[in-house]
């Protein structure tokens, strides 16, 4: 990418998937397959409901998925008229036959498995108008988010990206080099891809503004000093705006509880591959927000201030974008 003034940036994007299972998709091609004249509307148990991180993880979140489906055809057909009624499929047991309510028992089997949260999914259903059947809109249960295995993989994505730049021409050995990452995950916030890049922050509740001064000098004394001294090298080459927003200057009353992948290549070998970024920008998929993050401590040739001032946001903290139409 090449700006009016002449300047140029590199540009490396990806994009994250929103780790959710395709059971809507198997529904629908049973139905159809099958010709089922029957409405279906999904409601996952914890174990589907949560992302999957990771091939391993979404494998077996798909095998289940497929298994469950398959169940659910398998009782309309051996039982046609189903078809013609309402009720609830509860599939339970990889190893086991659904369970199958119809009329006033559908509801109470559905209170006790929500109550239960013992279920792998349920399928409510109803005769559809449609011969080769049809879905509609389905729950999610309430399950913890792995924030930090969706961190880790969101560092990974980044690192793997990381390493294209050595493979680049050497007219490009001091071009700034940019990851763009489109997230479709629901799951992964800006508070979590901020904390993995800038570093996490505390907050000492109920204190006066000295208070919390007195605890920022005292974390910071606790901080190594190769790292503090990345930090007064970054403030003193340009950086200083962006350092006082993410917390980093001598004002700041939110201590850093933990480094982020930028400055923890500069004393960790384990992230010396985030040097190679200049910085990233991450977008939702969705086009609900838009988070900047330059990178301050960058090997010297790729380190930009400029990078602040090219028109994204500079706040730590995502900025909403409004680029869909909402009609």
């Amino acid at each position: 990418m090449t700006f009016d003034d002449g300047r140029e940036i590199l540009v490396e994007a990806t994009t994250r998937s929103d780790g959710a299972v395709a059971i809507d998709r198997y529904i629908v091609n049973a139905l159809r397959s099958d010709q089922l004249p029957v409405h279906v509307e999904p409601i996952l148990g914890p174990e589907l409901s949560s992302t999957a991180i990771g091939y391993h993880q979404r494998s077996a979140q798909e095998a289940l998925a497929q298994n469950a489906v398959s169940a659910v055809v398998a009782a309309f057909r051996q039982d046609p008229p189903l078809t013609t009624k309402e009720g609830i499929i509860i599939f339970k047991d990889v190893e086991a036959d659904p369970d199958v309510y119809v009329g006033a028992a559908a509801d109470q089997a559905w209170e006790s498995a929500w109550t239960n949260q013992d279920f792998i999914a349920c399928f409510r259903f109803s005769p559809s108008s449609d011969t080769r059947g049809s879905l509609g809109g389905g729950l999610t249960t309430a399950h913890w988010i792995d924030e930090p295995g969706l961190s880790e993989a969101f560092l990974d994505s980044l690192e793997r990206k990381a390493a294209r730049r050595g493979a680049l021409p050497q007219e490009h050995a001091h071009t700034p080099f940019l990851i763009a990452y489109v997230s479709e995950e629901p799951e992964l916030l800006p508070v979590n891809t901020g904390s993995a890049l800038t570093g996490s922050r505390g907050w000492l509740s109920g204190s006066t503004s000295a208070e919390r001064r007195k605890w920022v000098e005292e974390k910071r004394a606790l901080r190594p000093a190769s790292l503090t001294q990345a930090i007064e090298n970054a403030y003193q080459n340009g950086w200083a705006p962006l350092l006082d927003e993410w917390d980093h200057g001598p004002d700041a009353e939110m201590p850093f509880m933990h480094p982020g992948a930028f400055l923890a290549a500069c004393d960790d070998e384990a992230f010396a591959w985030a040097k190679a970024i200049s910085g990233v920008l991450i977008v939702s998929g969705q086009g609900y927000y838009m988070q900047w993050l330059p990178n301050p401590f960058a090997q010297p040739e790729l380190n930009a201030p400029w990078l602040q001032h090219i028109g994204f946001p500079g706040t730590k903290n995502a900025e909403q974008i409004l680029w869909r139409d909402s009609e």
